[in-house]
């Protein structure tokens, strides 16, 4: 008698990720699919150019269609849920993106494009990505890895993604540069007055705009914070629009 297996397929939540998170975790897969050659950026003004390489990839495509040239690597995350390629963002940013790559190829720096997204990708969209990008003369080849894609490549680099398995299953996180901006809000507030701080002129949100702010959505809201002690829920409830992200 054949044995049927009950365990519960893995679930990648790359929604729930910050968006710098992913940045890091895409980077980290390029590494095992092209080779410690790739060379990240910082977030900025890059060009276009979230990681880059040059050479003959160890594995991409597969681990026999390789070609040697100037890859270039972006990852574009959403924190929507059940977002996919077709959505008019996700094309006008990519119609934007194809203005930097034009540039890159008129100064000979890429002739490979790949873009990872955590949004869902059809054969139809995926056609419509390639046939675009093929069409700026000297870009050799462009590919669109979109979410489910992304799943059969962290299946074969499953420790890349437990990094972040904890951390999203957690609903108190904490963004670092969101910190930042609190820490330095309160310094600049302070210093209008330190003998007598106007906390009265901090507004407050209310929880649903609280949660609209952090995308968080009522089903989720409901799952991870109803259960948890009192005192979360009167953090969430009434904490002042300057923590609206915290």
């Amino acid at each position: 008698m054949a044995s049927v297996s009950l365990k519960r397929p893995r679930q990648f939540l790359f929604h729930l990720l910050y968006w710098q998170q992913f940045e890091e975790l895409i980077c980290s897969l390029g590494l095992r699919l092209f080779g410690s050659g790739l060379t990240s950026f910082k977030a900025g003004r890059d060009g276009g150019r979230d990681a880059r390489f040059e050479g003959t990839p160890s594995k991409w495509p597969s681990e026999s269609e390789q070609e040697h040239g100037k890859y270039v690597l972006q990852s574009k995350h959403t924190s929507k849920e059940g977002a996919c390629c077709s959505d008019s963002d996700f094309k006008t940013t990519m119609k934007d993106e194809g203005k930097k790559i034009k540039k890159l190829v008129a100064a000979k720096d890429i002739s490979h494009y790949v873009v990872f997204t955590n949004r869902t990708k059809s054969a139809s969209e995926d056609l419509t990505f390639r046939t675009d990008f093929q069409k700026i003369k000297g870009l050799s080849r462009a590919w669109l890895v979109g979410k489910e894609h992304l799943h059969t490549l962290l299946n074969d680099h499953i420790d890349l993604w437990q990094r972040y398995e904890e951390e999203v299953a957690n609903p108190v996180r904490f963004n670092r540069e969101d910190l930042i901006k609190v820490i330095r809000s309160f310094s600049e507030f302070i210093q209008r007055d330190p003998h007598r701080p106007r906390i009265d002129s901090l507004r407050h949100l209310n929880l649903k705009q609280k949660n609209d702010l952090n995308n968080i959505t009522p089903e989720y809201f409901a799952e991870r914070w109803c259960a948890r002690s009192r005192f979360a829920r009167v953090l969430m409830a009434r904490s002042p629009v300057d923590f609206c992200r915290v």
